[in-house]
């Protein structure tokens, strides 16, 4: 497979959730769906990798020690749990919109190891080819879901 990209280049939709798995036997399970028109201008012929996916982040405590009484929340990147790439090949000129992308994770199992997580519907542009130039202008989302259930064994 591909390289994960660093976890900063992923762009958050509105859909996220906590969990917190307290066992080991621990399962979340989770959907989701994502509708999105993304308008774009190529200043070159340019192909576009769109990635869409359900990436999981723990949740974590920063305590800094001269401000003992007020730790910070961290989001550490763990793993992406679900991914779908569209490529768009030949794409120039613009601004143009492209036709809408839907995305569906039917529901499936994670289980991460005890403790807290976040998990968020997100998604990502990459011009693949070494000659693109291409600008994402705007990713409008429609239709999203992220549904999360946290079943006890």
């Amino acid at each position: 497979g591909s390289a994960l990209p660093p976890a900063n280049n992923w762009i958050s939709t509105d859909c996220l959730g906590n969990v917190t798995v307290t066992g080991a036997t621990d399962r979340v399970f989770i959907s989701g769906q994502l509708d999105q028109l993304i308008t774009y201008t190529a200043t070159s012929t340019s192909d576009l990798r769109i990635s869409v996916a359900i990436n999981r982040y723990k949740i974590t405590t920063n305590t800094n020690v001269g401000n003992i009484a007020a730790p910070t929340i961290v989001y550490v990147f763990d793993e992406t749990v679900a991914e779908r790439n569209y490529i768009r090949t030949g794409l120039t000129g613009g601004p143009t919109a492209l036709p809408n992308i839907e995305t569906i994770f039917a529901t499936f199992i994670d289980q991460p190891s005890i403790g807290y997580y976040q998990y968020r519907l997100e998604v990502l542009f990459r011009v693949t080819n070494s000659t693109g130039a291409l600008q994402v202008n705007e990713s409008k989302v429609d239709v999203r879901t992220l549904a999360l259930q946290v079943v006890k064994q």
